[in-house]
């Protein structure tokens, strides 16, 4: 169920990464948890925020918040230092969801590299199954 509730929330004193979430009750005494988001308090950055699941058989999300809109380009690599896939992907100001199959590559062991427009790279890790 939706909140209809609006809400807000002024960090009164953020860093220059903070993570948030919102936890919420219901009537009946259970709490729901939203995902974690990365907002940055400064002109640059990015960070690869999750990968979800990281055990992977045919698809994953990868959540990517940016500092600044942008191209970063996203390089699977197994293992063994060989590229399986490539994609550049346009990012806007925030958090960014994508959605990737992965079906068509061989199960094991892999490293996810984003590349944003200053260069900078963060690099996460996850299984194919």
């Amino acid at each position: 169920m939706r909140c209809r509730q609006p809400f807000s929330y002024t960090d009164a004193q953020p860093s220059e990464k903070s993570f948030y979430r919102i936890r919420v009750g219901d009537l009946d005494g259970k709490f729901y948890s939203s995902k974690i988001i990365a907002l940055y308090g400064q002109a640059k950055g990015f960070d690869i925020t999750s990968i979800t699941p990281t055990i992977i058989t045919n698809e994953t999300m990868v959540n990517v918040s940016s500092s600044s809109s942008g191209n970063v380009e996203l390089i699977i690599t197994s293992s063994t230092g060989v590229t399986v896939k490539r994609k550049t992907l346009t990012v806007q100001k925030g958090n960014n969801s994508f959605s990737l199959q992965l079906a068509d590559i061989m199960k094991g062991f892999y490293f996810l590299s984003v590349t944003n427009a200053e260069g900078e790279t963060k690099i996460s890790q996850f299984i194919k199954r």
